[in-house]
């Protein structure tokens, strides 16, 4: 049918998927099945995490998302911009912006976390005082965190009787504290 074309660029128009009348000249990626499998179960984990996160802080805090802010110095993640729809529509999130850093007079304004190796801050109409406190929880925990894991490892005994897949682990939760650490820290 010669109309199809037009019919569902004005749909995805009025759904918000798209902002212009083009999609009949957006250059496709053709994955193999296996690529887009992987590709697809990748980024539904990285936004279950991120749904659970937001899911678990409005109901630890008390929070009513109307932001979120995602820190990063480049544009939005993919998967968070192809599920900019869901996220908001699912917590009631006004807007979804970017920036490269959060100034420090801003910092108790957003609720901050890492998901995924990225920095988000959520902005509430609700975030109280105790903010700055919680943030500080959580860089004492990955502070002992660190000491726990570096002193597990620099252990000689543990290293020569542990299995190697069991120092790996221990090797790969280090790094992930510390680079967690230091994403709360900028």
């Amino acid at each position: 049918n010669p109309f199809l074309p037009f019919i569902t660029e004005e749909i995805s128009k009025n759904l918000n998927f798209t902002d212009e009348y083009n999609l009949s000249l957006k250059k496709i990626t053709i994955l193999s099945k296996k690529e887009l499998m992987f590709y697809q179960y990748k980024n539904f984990e990285k936004l279950k995490n991120l749904v659970t996160t937001i899911r678990n802080l409005k109901q630890k805090e008390n929070l009513r998302p109307i932001e979120l802010l995602v820190i990063s110095k480049n544009k939005l993640p993919k998967w968070i911009d192809d599920n900019k729809i869901i996220i908001k529509s699912f917590f009631g999130i006004n807007t979804i912006t970017t920036r490269n850093q959060i100034l420090s007079k801003e910092k108790n304004n957003y609720k901050i976390f890492v998901i995924s190796g990225i920095r988000f801050g959520i902005k509430s109409e609700t975030l109280s005082k105790n903010n700055n406190n919680k943030n500080e929880d959580k860089i004492s925990f990955y502070k002992k965190e660190i000491i726990f894991f570096e002193k597990k490892l620099s252990n000689k005994l543990f290293l020569k009787n542990a299995p190697k897949k069991i120092i790996d682990e221990q090797k790969k939760k280090l790094l992930k504290a510390k680079k967690n650490l230091s994403l709360l820290l900028k």
